[in-house]
């Protein structure tokens, strides 16, 4: 779909969303910092508009890869998060579910929950796929995308443990950072 360079790129904008200053998820003990959570990282209770906005921000003609990672990060973390609206201690918690309270980031192990996190891989796919039709990028096939070849990886992934990372990276090829 698209060349590796761009790959990365798209991967590492949406990786710095919990590793920059100014967007990462942390206790909400003052307002900005609530507002950061809510903004980012969808520890609200539906901010869908938000994730409208980063879209459109990521669309737009001047919109860049970095755009892009933000809407996507928002896009899983919509999905990831589901059930934990807390701005203030974000997926610490129970979302009603059998989650421990303080359990960690159960919530994005993908292995938790694979109907679920397979609808956040799709949704990001189509995510990427409509941007670059709407950048009128020309560094993808648009057409047959062989969904049938590489879907079978994606599965294969989410069904591994976060414990298992390396073999997670492996299963789809991804270089370390």
């Amino acid at each position: 779909m698209l060349d590796t360079r761009r790959r990365r790129q798209i991967a590492e904008a949406t990786q710095r969303v919990d590793e920059d200053a100014e967007t990462k998820p942390r206790l909400g003990s003052n307002e900005g910092q609530r507002q950061i959570n809510s903004d980012f990282h969808a520890f609200n209770p539906g901010n869908n508009g938000n994730l409208t906005n980063l879209r459109n921000i990521a669309f737009r003609s001047a919109g860049t890869v970095g755009d892009l990672g933000r809407y996507l990060h928002y896009l899983q973390d919509s999905f990831s998060h589901r059930g934990f609206s807390s701005s203030l201690i974000g997926q610490a918690g129970s979302n009603g579910t059998d989650y421990p309270l303080f359990g960690g980031l159960v919530v994005d192990n993908t292995n938790h929950d694979v109907g679920k996190s397979a609808e956040m891989a799709g949704a990001t796919w189509f995510a990427i796929r409509d941007w670059i039709r709407t950048k009128r990028c020309k560094c993808a096939d648009q057409g047959d995308t062989n969904v049938h070849s590489w879907w079978p990886r994606v599965i294969q992934f989410l069904e591994r443990d976060n414990s298992e990372l390396e073999t997670k990276r492996q299963i789809l090829g991804v270089p370390l950072r």
